[in-house]
Order: C-alpha cells, then sequence, then structure tokens
C-alpha cells in the first residue's frame, strides 16, 4: 500500500529548479563541443536528441511526425530545428513515397553520424516513446 502523500508545490518546484541547473549544465557542454567544432552556437539539446533518436533509428530513418512525437514538441518546431540540421549537413529528408511527395523521412548522413559521435550521444540509453 501506497502511503506516500502527493508532492507539495515547493517539492515541486525544487524539482522544477533541480531540472533547470540540469539544462544549463547540458547546453554548456553542448555549446562547449559545437564551439570547438566550429558548429552554429547556441547548439539546441532538442537538436542533440534528434541525433541521438536518429542514431537508434532504422536504415529507413524517422518521419518527422515520429519525431516531434517522441520530443513531444509540435511539428512546426520540429520543422525547424531539422532545417537547421540539414543546413548542417547533418540531416537530410528522403521522400518515402513516389505517389506522395510530402511523405518523406529523416535519416543521419555520414558527417551527422561523426557529428553524434563527437557529442556522445550513442552512450545515452535509448527509451523509445
Amino acid at each position: 500500500m501506497n502511503t506516500r502523500s502527493p508532492p507539495t508545490l515547493a517539492e515541486r518546484w525544487a524539482e522544477v529548479d533541480s531540472a533547470n541547473r540540469l539544462l544549463r549544465n547540458v547546453v554548456e557542454a553542448l555549446d562547449f563541443v559545437a564551439e570547438s567544432e566550429g558548429w552554429p552556437v547556441p547548439f539546441s539539446p532538442v537538436r542533440f536528441l534528434v541525433l541521438a533518436h536518429l542514431h537508434n533509428a532504422t536504415a529507413f530513418g524517422l518521419t518527422p511526425s515520429r519525431l516531434a512525437w517522441l520530443l513531444r514538441m509540435p511539428t512546426s518546431s520540429m520543422a525547424h530545428h531539422l532545417d537547421v540540421l540539414e543546413e548542417n549537413g547533418w540531416v537530410d529528408r528522403r521522400q518515402r513515397n513516389l505517389h506522395d511527395g510530402r511523405a518523406v523521412s529523416v535519416r543521419l548522413t555520414l558527417l551527422g553520424a561523426a557529428t553524434d559521435l563527437r557529442l556522445g550521444s550513442q552512450v545515452l540509453p535509448f527509451r523509445p516513446g
């Protein structure tokens, strides 16, 4: 039987503060690597997570909507991040259906795989959505 009471508002805010501190450390680490590699700074943690998910994807890649779902974000925001990753040559979008040009999959390029390796996302435990 669970006798623990629900967390208080103060406990919830402490969790938010702790998560915020952790995210700032992640951002600083990503920016440090990006700056030393000559990549665009700031390097968004979202883009890091996109690369990590694509690293774990099949050879067919993932659809933009699946990536958005995995990261719990709107598809319009995902499109922006994919545009930036594609401009840098880290991902490419390929047509998945000859009859519907809108259906695309996103895959890591060789440069994207090297970027992913440099960032170390392949050592993260993979936890599908």
